[in-house]
């Protein structure tokens, strides 16, 4: 008996260790720590526009900052400056390249009618090794007339109204390993300048655009700490232990239950029913007495709520019966439990079903 409650216990902290495996395998698998880089761009651009031969300016250029007749543009020569500072010390490598952008943008409303772009480079590649600070200092020749020839043969096929725009763009692309941090890091920028197309007899103006940056990236990197391969282990030993162990208690009570009917309904009548029932060391003496033989426990307890006298316990170890006996006056109200009719009771009711799960 002391087993089977020991069990009865063990099925219900089983599923508790279950929950606590899960719990720990989940914890275990959430093994990401939070990082971040932070870094600050400083980007400029400068550029000189070169001019066409003509009788009037004797300078081949003018520097940047003015305004420009679009008739005697030949090309831009533009300078690109990025620069970049980490918080972290990074290895690997940064490529680059110069893109020109054409542009039919509409003259009324946002967006445009058709765009493509041009490379004005090849990719480049520069190697950066456990630093910092990261400096690329290059510059690119735009050939103006080249596109917008290119826009005024788009608007005169099409005949839309347009106002045209060249971007002469610089893209960088990082992909890099920083310290202390596992999985290398790939960023990227772009900083540019836009010129007017179309505008043949018109003054034109140029606008940069240095998409200098400052920011934080955060970001879930896997932990190396040991902490995490434990919590999985121990998740896991404690899945396959609840699952065997509530197994194995489960039909060890099953068992037990089967072949102690007798023990389990009795010691569950004497602790629910402790404070109404009286133990004693003799058989009760019916003798003369009207009897009323009781098929349940349960009307027992009807018998006593009405006559409110205590109920008489008695146990015969040599036969395995107890006896529960209310006396009242002249009757006396007696229920038995025995255990040889118990258990009997308990096997035709098997046979019987198990004859209806053949059928």
């Amino acid at each position: 008996m002391k087993n089977y409650k020991l069990n009865k216990m063990f099925q219900i902290l089983f599923p508790f260790f279950f929950i606590t495996g899960i719990f720990l395998i989940v914890l275990g698998f959430n093994d990401k720590v939070e990082k971040s880089i932070s870094y600050e761009e400083d980007n400029s651009i400068n550029y000189n526009v070169y001019l066409k031969k003509n009788s009037f300016f004797d300078t081949p250029y003018l520097p940047e900052n003015r305004t420009y007749i679009a008739s005697l543009i030949d090309y831009f020569d533009v300078d690109f400056n990025y620069k970049v500072k980490y918080n972290k010390k990074l290895t690997g490598k940064y490529t680059y390249n110069f893109v020109a952008l054409v542009r039919a943008n509409k003259k009324d409303s946002e967006g445009y009618y058709w765009q493509k772009e041009y490379n004005l480079s090849e990719e480049k590649t520069i190697d950066v090794k456990n630093n910092v600070n990261v400096n690329i200092n290059d510059s690119v020749k735009v050939n103006y007339g080249k596109y917008n020839d290119i826009l005024n043969k788009f608007k005169k096929e099409y005949g839309v109204s347009t106002n045209g725009e060249l971007k002469i763009i610089m893209r960088v692309n990082n992909v890099s390993k920083f310290d202390k941090i596992e999985d290398p890091i790939n960023l990227s920028s772009e900083m540019s300048i836009s010129v007017p197309l179309l505008e043949q007899s018109l003054e034109v103006g140029v606008n940069k655009d240095t998409g200098s940056n400052k920011d934080i990236i955060t970001f879930k990197e896997k932990s190396n700490r040991h902490a995490y391969l434990i919590y999985k282990i121990t998740g896991f030993i404690l899945l396959i232990i609840s699952i065997l162990g509530f197994i194995n208690v489960t039909k060890a009570n099953k068992i037990f239950k089967k072949n102690n009917l007798y023990e389990i309904e009795l010691d569950k009548i004497l602790k629910n029913y402790d404070s109404i029932i009286a133990t004693v060391t003799n058989k009760p003496d019916i003798e003369g007495l009207r009897m009323i033989k009781i098929n349940k426990f349960e009307e027992l307890l009807d018998v006593y709520n009405e006559v409110r006298m205590p109920i008489n316990y008695y146990q015969d170890r040599t036969n395995d019966e107890s006896t529960f006996v209310i006396i009242n006056e002249s009757i006396a109200w007696i229920y038995v439990l025995n255990k040889h009719r118990f258990s009997k009771r308990v096997d035709n009711n098997e046979k019987k079903k198990n004859g209806d799960e053949r059928k």
